[in-house]
Formats: structure tokens, C-alpha cells, sequence
């Protein structure tokens, strides 16, 4: 075994010697040759320079200069230095000593009109037969520099002289890369000459140093042997018991080994070479072997789900999979791949695929960074792509509407780094052109640590709503707007501009008809940039289909009237108030058209079915608004008259009162004490006034025995009221010495003793107010008249909101469960019935004012 190591170390030192002494005799040569070169080079100029005229020549210094390049010429040509000092054989040394020789020369020479600039080619040359392509283009970029800074020094850059450097540039740089391809080889044998010192040094190693090297690789490779064997022993038992099909491939695709599980599953005893093709199913074996023999020819990855026939007949999913295995030398050595059975995995993605695409909501999933990657055939139908075009994240974001972009953006990227869930609103662009409002949602999908897998989300049409929600918000500004306002004209007016700026078009026009049902008159309309169209026109003007339909109760909608109408259907007449395209809305009463109300735009317009719908219900309300302001006219006018008549009323009575007054002044009032039982101590003559009594005929009776048995109770009340009070007011009948009863305003005071303060006597002053009683009841008959009225009015109010409210009862009972959305709008509507309920109220409670016991409480402004 010695005298094989020593044999073996003595043929490897005779090669290294061999192969490095071959190296640098090319190496030398190349060096050489380059001496070569340049000194024809040198010889060539200076033959020009004496027999050729040149212009712009600084000769002393381009005599000088000839001799220290002769000089370096001859020593690299005769003595070859670069076989001694390897200093010569650099690149940088290239470059300082060429580039300061041949700069100086061109400057003397004249610059850029010097014909020796190809000097410089001569030191790329000579790089090139010793250095690689990469240094060669180095030094092409170096000597460009050093010549176009000689060009800017000397002051000759200018416009005619950019074409001429450039293209002396361009040589430098296109003399390298040819000069480098031929010299390739000297290159080769420069590398080699280096691996070479390399062994060299390598083989410089002891032979005892072998020797037990030798002993220990040996003993090592015995080791390692045996647990290689080892090892593959294991990975065999690994590969045939996955459940896996393994297999290894040649590099123009024959298979070389597949494990058990290959043959149990077709059932096959050879599947080598191309005879796996026959168990393939016939919808994808073209497919499969299209993407195998591509990723042979490129070195692709190999990947792909097809369907297999198993050894039963049944098909069943295999996803494949496969990667190259490169040498040393970069070339593709086996393929090794596994095909994996996911019939179950597709048939459940299957079954997603089917229920997502029976939901009635835009379903998709991303990965765990976003990258969409399902789409269900609800977005193709809506966005008009398929799932291939839509995956990824641009499509996505270009159909997101431009003002909600970057919250969409701002939120999804939030949800993506925190994991929270994703919720936002926003609109989606659809293939028709229009965008529709969704309620994005989605939720990450983790494995056991809680890390996330994918997204699955939901995009939920919500345009509806949206509508409704736009809707309510602009019925609520109009009833706000009107709320305060009773003149038709104007509600019509604020009603208009509000709509009109909301729904962004020309006009918005209200139109009174008169009772032929054709003519009509424009009395209110709001125009944004273009002229008011009030005025009187004929109906059948505008075309028989608009006519007919205004009277039949219908909704005209023209989305373009050149296109749509001709001149004898009304398109003249629509061009020339400048409507392009309409929405007018009649109003129908006792069979009759009364009313129309008309939104205009300037320009062509398609309008939705949810514009539509919601100028029919804007009109609705405008028409139960006018008809609210024309009742509360005829209930204010109403009030007003029942008002002056109150106040005549009132008038009558003080002026009652001051006649009374006046007599009472003329009369003197009833006067009297009594005890604190009643009886009467002293009356005042005008006693026989108004009773008919003399004064001495009361006296010693009680005064319960004038009074009206009825009006007992309430003296008595007063009376115990007094006692606690001091005093106290009460009106009661009396009976007049004839037998009948006036009634008369006693006011009555308790008198206490000065010496002992007990309660001795009570004096009264009483008032015959017969009169004014009268008045009173006449007036608290008119006040119930005012009250039946107001009932009356109040419960034919209130009925159609007991109707709005039984069947929105009846819809949450028949209609359950309902959504969260639909139970608000019932809330809503109930809040809304109730909140006019109480409105009614209030307004019945405000016609009984007079008759009401009224109790101040504080408030908070």
C-alpha cells in the first residue's frame, strides 16, 4: 500500500509540474504577444508622426515623449520583465503606464483630432490576450474616462465633436468584447495556471503526512461507508412505507424507482420508463404530459393535480409534485418526486366550490399575505372576470371605487398584521359600469399554534340598503326643511333643490295640471346651468307615451330622447326646454291627473331602478307634504276664525264686565258679617237691589238658608279653605226674596280678635255675577265645539298611522326571523308612528287649553 501512496504522490507532482509549466508558457505567450503588439504600435505611430502632417502638434513635447515610450516599448519586447516580476503582469500596472503615456501623447498630438487615439486600443488588446472579458470592458471604461477628460481639459467639447468621441468610444469598448472572445483559451490555460500552484502547493505535503492521512481516510471511509449503507437502508424503509407514491426520475424523464405504494395503488408490476402514461385518466393525460416534458425541457418545478385510475377503475384526484437534483456541474442529475392522493381534499373543495357559488354573496380567500387566490362564480357574474384574472391584488383594488381605496387599503393591511377580523364597507365596480355598495367581511383561518393559514371573506350587496339609508336621510332633510313652511309653492321649491342636488341633475321641476288633464303649468322647478322651464305647456306636446302614461298613474322614464322618441313622439318639444333624459312622476286624484313632478338632466343619463324608485318616493312624500300643509292651511284658517269669534266673544264679555262694573260702582256690592256658625250680624242695603230683601229681614238668619242646595258643599269647602287661608273667593247661587237664584262672587275673610286673636267673625263682600255666568257657559260650549273638532280631526290622523303600525306587526310576526337591517327599518317605522301619535296628542291637548289645570314644572334649556 506504501509503494502505491508513493507512486501516486510522485505521478501527481510530475503532473503539477507538467500542467503549471504549460500554464505559464501560455501565460508568456500571451504576455508576449501583447509586446508584440504594442511595439508594431509604437513603430507604426512614430513612422506617421515624421511622414505624415499633423495638425495641432505640440512638437518638443511629442519629441520628448518618444523616447520614454521607445524606451518601455523595447524593455517589455526584448528583456520580458513579466516573466520575473509579476508586477508586470497586473491590470493596474496596465493601466497607469499605457493610460500616462498614451493621455500625454494625445495631448501633444493634437487631442481629439490626433489619428493616435487608437493608442489606446493597443493597451485594451493587450488586457485582453492576458485578462477576462470583465477586466477587458474595466479597461475600456477607464481609458473612455481618461480620453474624454482629455477632451474636456483641452476645451474641445463641443457639439461636433460629441458624435466623433462617441463613436471612438464605442470602438474601445466593441474592440474589447471581440479581442476577449478570440484570447478565451489564453485565459483558460491563465486559470489553469493557478489551480495548478494550487496542487502544487497541496502536494507539498509529507509523504509520512500521506501515509497517515491515507490510514485514517481509509478507516473514516469504512465508517462512513457503513453508515451509508446504513442510511439508505433507513430512507428505503421510509420511502416504501409513506403513504406517499415516490418516485426518482432520469433527466429526459424516465423513471428509474417508484416505492410500494406506486404498485399497490395501479396495481402494476412495471411502471418504469414512460409506462405510468396508461394509468392517467384520457381528460388529462395531455395536460400532464405537456407540463412533465416542459419542466424537463426548462428545470421548472414540477407540479400539477390530474386524475389517476387506480387498480379498481376508480379516478381519483393525485396532486404531483417534483424537484430537479443538479451535480457539480450545474446539469440536472434525477428528478425526485412524490404524487400525493387528494380525492377527499377535492371533493371537499368541490362541495365549497358548489355551496359558495349557490350563495348569494361575492365569496373569496387570499393567503395568509392577502394574495387572492378563490373567487366563487358569483364575482365572475358580477365583475364580468374570470378567477384566474382576478387573482392576485390588482384586479381586486382596480375595481374598488377611487374614493375608497386607501380605506380599504388601510384597513385590510390592519387585519393582515394584527389578525383582527375584516369588516368594512365599500363599493365595487361591476361589469355593467355601475358601482354598488358591499359589506366586505373576513376571518383568518389558523392551525393549532395560531398562526394564520388563509382569509376566507364575504362581500355582502348592500346597495338596497345603502338606497333606503340614502332615502331616509333625504326624507328626513325634506321634513326638516318643510317642517315649518305652509305654502305649497315654497315646500315645492325647498323640495326641488333638495333633490335635485342629491340625485346631481339639470332640473327639478313641480307642475300643477288643470282640469282638461293636458295643460299644465310649471309653478316651481330648481336648474343647476341651464334656464328655468316654468311656464304653461300642453301635455300631448311631450308625445302620446308620455301623455298616457302621466295620466294613467305611470312613471315616464326617458334614459335618452334623441334615442328613444322622435319628433312627432315628443323630442322636439323635450330639446327644447333641454331634457336629454327624464323621470316624471304624476299624482292621481279622484281618478284625475293633478299634478306632476319631474327630475331633467341636460345630457343622456341612464337612470337605475333605485333612482327610480327613489323619486317615486320622494314624490310620494312631496305630494302627503303639500296635502299636510294644505290641511294644517285649512285647520289654521280654521283656529283663526274660531280664534276672532273667541275674541269677539271675550270682547262681549268685558265689556259685559265693565258695564257690570259700572253698576256695581253706581250699586255698592253686598256686604255683610256673619259668625263663624253664619249667621248674618249686619247687610248692606244693596241687599234689596239684588235680593230683594230689607237688610232687617236677614238679620239673625243663617246664610246657608240663600243658598243653593247644590252650592253648599262648595261654600262649606271654601269656607274651611278660608278658615285655613285667612280668606277666599267662591261664586254660588243665592235665592232672590222672589224665589229665583243669581249668582254672586263672594269673597269672604276671616277676622280675628285683637286681644286674644280667636276667630270671631267672618266679613264678605258679594258680587252679582249672573251676567257674566251666562257668558262663561256660552263660551264653555263654543270651547267644546272647538274640542268635538279637534277629536274629529285627531282620529282621522290618527287612523292611517294605527294601520302603518298593525301591519308593520303583522310583517315582523309573518315574516320571522328577519334580518338585523329589516328589524331596525320596522323600529324606525314605529318610532316614527308613535313619535306623530304624540304629535296628534299634543295638538288635541293644545285645543283644550282654558278648561286644563295647567302645572308649571322646571325645565332644562
Amino acid at each position: 500500500m506504501e509503494n502505491n501512496i508513493e507512486r501516486d504522490i510522485a505521478g501527481v507532482r510530475a503532473d503539477v509540474e507538467v500542467m503549471e509549466s504549460a500554464s505559464l508558457e501560455n501565460l508568456f505567450l500571451a504576455e508576449k504577444n501583447s509586446a508584440i503588439v504594442r511595439s508594431i504600435v509604437i513603430v507604426f505611430s512614430t513612422l506617421v508622426f515624421f511622414l505624415i502632417p499633423i495638425q495641432n502638434i505640440i512638437s518638443p513635447l511629442a519629441y520628448f515623449l518618444l523616447i520614454p515610450i521607445w524606451l518601455y516599448g523595447a524593455i517589455v519586447f526584448f528583456a520580458e520583465p513579466y516573466k520575473r516580476y509579476s508586477v508586470f503582469r497586473t491590470s493596474w500596472f496596465t493601466y497607469i503606464s499605457d493610460s500616462i503615456f498614451t493621455t500625454i501623447w494625445l495631448y501633444a498630438t493634437g487631442g481629439i483630432y490626433s489619428p493616435f487615439y487608437f493608442i489606446f486600443c493597443i493597451s485594451i488588446v493587450a488586457v485582453a490576450y492576458r485578462f477576462s472579458l470583465k477586466i477587458t470592458l474595466l479597461t475600456a471604461i477607464i481609458y473612455s474616462m481618461a480620453y474624454i477628460m482629455l477632451v474636456v481639459l483641452m476645451q474641445q467639447w463641443d457639439g461636433t465633436n460629441i458624435a466623433l468621441l462617441l463613436s471612438r468610444v464605442g470602438f474601445f469598448f466593441i474592440l474589447g468584447y471581440f479581442v476577449s472572445l478570440i484570447t478565451k483559451e489564453s485565459l483558460k490555460h491563465a486559470k489553469a495556471k493557478l489551480q495548478m500552484k494550487q496542487i502544487a502547493e497541496k502536494a507539498n505535503i509529507s509523504e509520512n503526512s500521506l501515509r497517515n492521512l491515507y490510514q485514517s481516510l481509509e478507516e473514516k471511509y469504512g465508517d462512513r461507508t457503513k453508515e451509508l449503507e446504513e442510511s439508505v437502508n433507513r430512507f428505503e424503509s421510509v420511502i416504501e412505507a409513506i403513504p406517499q407514491m415516490a418516485w426518482i426520475s432520469a433527466p429526459d424523464g424516465y423513471l428509474r424507482y417508484l416505492n410500494k405504494s406506486w404498485y399497490d395503488f395501479t396495481g402494476a408490476t412495471d411502471l418504469t420508463d414512460w409506462k405510468w402514461e396508461q394509468y392517467i385518466s384520457k381528460e388529462d393525460h395531455a395536460r400532464t404530459k405537456a407540463v412533465w416534458i416542459n419542466c424537463l425541457k426548462t428545470g421548472e418545478k414540477y407540479e400539477i393535480e390530474h386524475r389517476w385510475v387506480r387498480h379498481d377503475g376508480e379516478l381519483r384526484w393525485m396532486l404531483g409534485r417534483a424537484n430537479p437534483i443538479y451535480n457539480t456541474k450545474g446539469e440536472i442529475e434525477m428528478w425526485v418526486g412524490t404524487t400525493t392522493d387528494i380525492h377527499e381534499q377535492k371533493q371537499t373543495e368541490e362541495k365549497f366550490k358548489f355551496f359558495s357559488d349557490l350563495m348569494p354573496q361575492l365569496i373569496w380567500a387570499t393567503d395568509k399575505n392577502g394574495y387572492h387566490i378563490y373567487f366563487n362564480q358569483r364575482w365572475v357574474d358580477y365583475t364580468g372576470y374570470t378567477v384566474e384574472q382576478s387573482q392576485g391584488t390588482e384586479m381586486w383594488n382596480n375595481l374598488l371605487h377611487p374614493d375608497d381605496k386607501e380605506r380599504a387599503s388601510q384597513r385590510w393591511e390592519y387585519s393582515l398584521q394584527s389578525g383582527n377580523p375584516y369588516e368594512i364597507e365599500y363599493r365595487f365596480l361591476g361589469k355593467d359600469g355601475t358601482y354598488r355598495w358591499f359589506l366586505g367581511r373576513a376571518i383568518p383561518l389558523k392551525d393549532e399554534e395560531g398562526k394564520i393559514l388563509q382569509w376566507y371573506g364575504t362581500c355582502t350587496d348592500i346597495e338596497d340598503q345603502k338606497s333606503k339609508e340614502a332615502s331616509l336621510r333625504l326624507l328626513s332633510d325634506i321634513n326638516e326643511a318643510t317642517r315649518e313652511l305652509r305654502d305649497p309653492v315654497k315646500i315645492m321649491g325647498i323640495i326641488s333643490k333638495i333633490l335635485c342636488e342629491y340625485m346631481q341633475a339639470s332640473r327639478c321641476a313641480y307642475a300643477e295640471v288643470e282640469v282638461d288633464e293636458n295643460t299644465f303649468t310649471i309653478v316651481q322647478d330648481w336648474s343647476v346651468n341651464v334656464p328655468s322651464s316654468e311656464g304653461r305647456y300642453p301635455l300631448s306636446a311631450f308625445g302620446p307615451r308620455a301623455a298616457a302614461g302621466q295620466r294613467a298613474g305611470k312613471t315616464l322614464v326617458i334614459n335618452n330622447v334623441d334615442a328613444e322618441l322622435t319628433p312627432d313622439e315628443g323630442a322636439d318639444t323635450f330639446n327644447s326646454i333641454l331634457v336629454k333624459a327624464i323621470i316624471c312622476c304624476p299624482l292621481i286624484k279622484e281618478g284625475k291627473l293633478a299634478a306632476m313632478m319631474a327630475i331633467h338632466n341636460a345630457k343622456p343619463r341612464n337612470w337605475s331602478e333605485s333612482e327610480v324608485q327613489l323619486v317615486e318616493l320622494i314624490v310620494d312624500r312631496c305630494w302627503a307634504i303639500i296635502e299636510r300643509a294644505r290641511s294644517e292651511n285649512r285647520l289654521y284658517e280654521l283656529n283663526e276664525a274660531l280664534e276672532n269669534r273667541v275674541l269677539e266673544r271675550t270682547k262681549e264679555l268685558a265689556l259685559s264686565e265693565e258695564r257690570f262694573r259700572l253698576l256695581a260702582d253706581n250699586a255698592s256690592d253686598l256686604i255683610s258679617r256673619s259668625t263663624p256658625e253664619g249667621e248674618y250680624i249686619y247687610v248692606s242695603p244693596s241687599v234689596k237691589t239684588m235680593l230683594g230683601y230689607e237688610p232687617e229681614m236677614l238679620v239673625g238668619r243663617n246664610r246657608t238658608e240663600l243658598i243653593h242646595p247644590e252650592d253648599l258643599t262648595q261654600l262649606t269647602n271654601k269656607m274651611d279653605t278660608s278658615v285655613n287661608a285667612n280668606s277666599g273667593v267662591t261664586t254660588v247661587r243665592v235665592r232672590h226674596k222672589d224665589g229665583h237664584y243669581i249668582y254672586m262672587e263672594v269673597a269672604m275673610k276671616r277676622i280675628f280678635s285683637p286681644e286674644n286673636g280667636k276667630f270671631i267673625e267672618v266679613h264678605s263682600v258679594g258680587r252679582d255675577v249672573t251676567m257674566r255666568k251666562q257668558v262663561e257657559d256660552t263660551l264653555i260650549r263654543n270651547n267644546q265645539e272647538l274640542e268635538q273638532f279637534a277629536y274629529v280631526a285627531s282620529h282621522d290622523m290618527k287612523e292611517p298611522l294605527r294601520m302603518i303600525a298593525s301591519y308593520s306587526q303583522l310583517l315582523i310576526r309573518d315574516l320571522q326571523p328577519l334580518k338585523p337591517d329589516a328589524e331596525a327599518y320596522v323600529k324606525y317605522i314605529s318610532e316614527s308612528v308613535n313619535r306623530m301619535k304624540e304629535l296628534i296628542s299634543d295638538l288635541l291637548d293644545y285645543s283644550r287649553v282654558g278648561r286644563m289645570d295647567n302645572k308649571f314644572t322646571k325645565v332644562d334649556l
